[in-house]
C-alpha cells in the first residue's frame, strides 16, 4: 500500500461526512490532477531512458563500451515504458470516473489557489464544531495530515537536490570513464522514484486542505473545474 492510500485509509470517514457534493467533486479532480504529474514524470522518464540505448549503442559501436550496458540500458527503458502504460491507464479511470460521477468529461485539472488560506491550526477551528465531536475528530486528523505532508515535502526537496547533484556528478564522471554507466542509470531512477513522492505528497497536502477549507466553511463550487478551464 503506497502512502496515498495509507493516508485515505487512516483518515477514512463516515458515510454522513464524505457525502459534501463540492469537496467529492473537488477530491476527484484532484485525483486526476495527481494522476496527470504521475504521468508526466513517467513520460520524461521514459524519454531519458529511451536516450541511454542510443548512447551505448554509440558506444559498443565504437568499441568503447559493451553489449550488457546496452542490454542494461534497454532494461530501464523498459521499466520507464511500463511505467507510462499504468500512469496512462490509471489516468484514464480517474477521467472516467469523473465523468461517471459528475457528467463533465476533464481530461486535465489543476490545484486551486484557495481565497484565503486554510487552518494551519485546530484553533483556528475552535469555534467550527460545536457538539459535532466526529466533525472535529475528522478535522483534526486532516490537520494532522496536513503537517505530515508539509514536512515530508521539505524532506523530499532537500533529497531531490542532493540526488540531482549527484546524477550529474555520476554522469560527467561516466563520460570521461572514471564510473560505470550503470551507476549513472540508478541514480537517475533515485531522481524519477523522488519525483513520484514529491507528487503523492503534494497531493495528500492539498487533500488535506480541502478537508479542512469544508471544516472552516470556505469550500465552494468556485474551486470546481470545468472542461476547457483555462
Amino acid at each position: 500500500m503506497d502512502i496515498v492510500s495509507v493516508a485515505q485509509a487512516q483518515s477514512a470517514a463516515p458515510a454522513s461526512l464524505a457525502s459534501n457534493p463540492v469537496l467529492t467533486q473537488i477530491l476527484a479532480q484532484f485525483q486526476i490532477k495527481r494522476q496527470q504529474d504521475l504521468l508526466a514524470s513517467a513520460k520524461e522518464y521514459e524519454a531519458l531512458t529511451k536516450g541511454y540505448i542510443a548512447e551505448m549503442e554509440d558506444r559498443e559501436n565504437a568499441g568503447a563500451g559493451v553489449k550488457t550496458e546496452t542490454d542494461l540500458a534497454r532494461n530501464f527503458h523498459l521499466n520507464a515504458q511500463l511505467e507510462v502504460s499504468r500512469g496512462t491507464y490509471e489516468m484514464l479511470l480517474f477521467v472516467d470516473k469523473h465523468q461517471d460521477q459528475f457528467v463533465d468529461r476533464l481530461e486535465k485539472s489543476d490545484y486551486p489557489k484557495w481565497t484565503a488560506a486554510p487552518p494551519s491550526s485546530m484553533a483556528q477551528l475552535s469555534d467550527k464544531f460545536g457538539q459535532d465531536k466526529e466533525a472535529e475528530s475528522r478535522a483534526r486528523r486532516y490537520s494532522r495530515q496536513r503537517k505530515f505532508a508539509l514536512e515530508a515535502l521539505g524532506l523530499i526537496e532537500k533529497l531531490g537536490g542532493a540526488v540531482r547533484s549527484v546524477a550529474v556528478a555520476y554522469r560527467q564522471q561516466w563520460e570521461i570513464g572514471q564510473r560505470p554507466p550503470a551507476e549513472y542509470f540508478a541514480v537517475e531512477d533515485l531522481v524519477y522514484k523522488t519525483r513520484i513522492r514529491q507528487v503523492q505528497h503534494v497531493y495528500l497536502l492539498k487533500e488535506a486542505e480541502a478537508q479542512l477549507q469544508l471544516a472552516a466553511g470556505a469550500l465552494s463550487s468556485d474551486y470546481i473545474r470545468r472542461p476547457g478551464y483555462q
